[in-house]
């Protein structure tokens, strides 16, 4: 006796048949949307780097080292560097939308429609001072920064105007920084501003800018594991010693 098939098995083919158009074929994939096996390579390579490769940083030369804390018996290393001038997109930080504000203009979210290459590092400055000279919270004036490609920076992509993106111009200047693996939280960015100032007063670094405007700077994926990733307390100072060289 001839067996037969299940009758919903039936009736598709029937209507299969009778109207091949109605059975939509899968949709192929784009294969060049997605990232390329060298792609993937890097980015699980800079998951164990403490600085990733391939990702534009502002240039700046080392004109002093000074020697920080103990720790472990070796002095913490503390640089004096000059940067040069270069452009920033800038955002109010507020949660994780500065990220997103600044990414989404990154990527092709402004009037040019210009996608850019993602650079390093990320910068989050937090101006602890209100307006009338009075201690604000860690949150007060907070902002956050991703740095414009250098063939872009003297004409960057215009921000769309209902985003909270402005376009600043950052000059030649004289920055102290400090050097510090592991997930920024605010008791460790506190700890490690009030360790670099105290290092640079020792050291008679002259001319700090503004105490209460520190920059952390972060070089890594959240992919990166902790202990390898790279932050960096960052202040702006007028060392006249540097300057007089």
């Amino acid at each position: 006796q001839k067996k037969q098939g299940r009758p919903e098995l039936r009736r598709q083919s029937s209507e299969k048949k009778k109207n091949p158009a109605s059975f939509q074929q899968p949709q192929s994939i784009d294969f060049n949307a997605l990232p390329k096996l060298e792609e993937l390579e890097q980015e699980l390579k800079n998951s164990l780097r403490s600085t990733p490769k391939g990702l534009e940083t502002p240039k700046y030369s080392i004109v002093r080292v000074i020697d920080g804390q103990l720790k472990l018996g070796t002095p913490e290393r503390i640089e004096i560097r000059k940067y040069e001038a270069f452009t920033v997109a800038t955002t109010p930080s507020v949660g994780g939308d500065g990220f997103t504000t600044l990414a989404s203009y990154l990527f092709g979210g402004n009037e040019d429609d210009k996608s850019m290459a993602m650079t390093m590092p990320v910068v989050v400055t937090a101006d602890q001072t209100t307006t009338d000279g009075t201690k604000g919270d860690d949150r007060s004036g907070a902002t956050m920064q991703f740095v414009i490609p250098s063939s872009l920076s003297g004409a960057p992509p215009v921000p769309l105007p209902n985003t909270a993106v402005r376009i600043e111009q950052i000059p030649e200047r004289l920055v102290a920084v400090k050097t510090f693996p592991g997930i920024v939280t605010e008791d460790e960015v506190a700890r490690q501003k009030d360790s670099l100032l105290s290092a640079l007063r020792e050291a008679d670094v002259e001319g700090i800018i503004a105490e209460d405007e520190v920059s952390v700077l972060q070089y890594n994926s959240p992919f990166t594991i902790p202990w390898r990733r790279r932050n960096e307390i960052a202040v702006v100072v007028v060392d006249t010693t540097v300057v007089a060289e």
